[in-house]
């Protein structure tokens, strides 16, 4: 009778444990699913910003070469991070 009930007990546990097993798997799914659209929305929204930057880049370089620095220089200043 004992050994009955041990595996009555047993056998319970063992499908509860195969039920959180499932639902563990699903929730893996669900996060897997929902990082998988934020990750390519994000990588959607840096493209495009990227597309923007290279069609003002020529425009910006342009204006770069026409740039001059008038007059004599006396003093450059430079700043290292972490000094």
């Amino acid at each position: 009778m004992v050994q009955g009930s041990v595996y009555g007990v047993l056998s319970e546990r063992f499908a509860q444990t195969e039920l959180e097993i499932e639902q563990i798997d699903s929730q893996l799914d669900a996060v897997q699913i929902n990082y998988n659209t934020e990750i390519y929305r994000e990588r959607s929204q840096v493209t495009g910003e990227i597309a923007e930057l290279e069609v003002s880049l020529p425009a910006i370089r342009q204006r770069l070469n026409k740039t001059e620095i008038q007059g004599i220089v006396n003093c450059v200043f430079l700043t290292l991070w972490g000094w």
